[in-house]
């Protein structure tokens, strides 16, 4: 038996973690995972649009989920700028659908959070994150499984969300281990990250 690249993906996964599936985001937690596109997820996006709460579910299993965006963040601005994204309005502000899979990363998987003394490449603030092993593994995965398809001029974005709103969008071009970024539109929101991520409630910059 020949088994697809993303079913050997999966199993892949599931030998080295034993999960089962995702959990929902909740307040207090961080998450990587993917934002649907419509070359990828058309019948989740089909299901998320009937679905007047948050959570999207396909047989009983958790496979979308509506996710405030935070308020002047770096995903506002970069769903402003794209029809990449599925984007609803509620309540006055925008949440955008994030797809769940086996793939997704979470803040047990951390290890360190820290705002960086540098700008990214375009002079933004951003928080710096290292993840353990395991962590690594499942970014690889994640990433991996979601490159561009320059064929078909595809490419797919990650949602960092932290304590249930996404702040980032970034576009996927190569594969990510243990280190990665969040990069931000302001030293404050840098600091809520870092904040959230370490264990320090603090309210939200606006």
């Amino acid at each position: 038996m020949i088994l697809s690249r993303s079913a050997f993906l999966a199993m892949t996964f599931f030998l080295l973690c034993g999960c089962s599936r995702p959990a929902p985001l909740t307040p207090g937690t961080f998450a990587m995972c993917i934002a649907a596109n419509e070359a990828d997820h058309l019948e989740i996006i089909a299901l998320a649009q009937e679905t007047p709460g948050e959570i999207v579910l396909k047989d009983g299993e958790i496979v979308g989920e509506w996710l405030q965006v935070a308020t002047n963040s770096l995903a506002s601005q970069q769903i402003d700028e794209t029809d990449d994204f599925i984007v609803r309005e509620v309540n006055g502000g925008k949440e955008v659908l994030v797809v769940h899979s086996q793939f997704d990363l979470t803040e047990s998987y951390l290890r360190t959070a820290t705002l960086s003394d540098e700008a990214d490449i375009d002079g933004r603030p951003y928080v710096e994150i290292i993840s353990n092993s395991d962590g690594a593994r499942i970014t690889r995965l994640l990433t991996r499984s979601n490159l561009p398809d320059y064929t078909n001029e595809l490419y797919r974005n990650v949602a960092m969300v932290v304590r249930g709103q996404v702040f980032e969008l970034p576009r996927l071009e190569y594969e990510v281990g243990s280190r990665f970024v969040i990069s931000t539109t302001s030293p404050e929101h840098a600091a809520y990250i870092v904040a959230i991520l370490n264990g320090k409630v603090q309210q939200p910059p606006q």
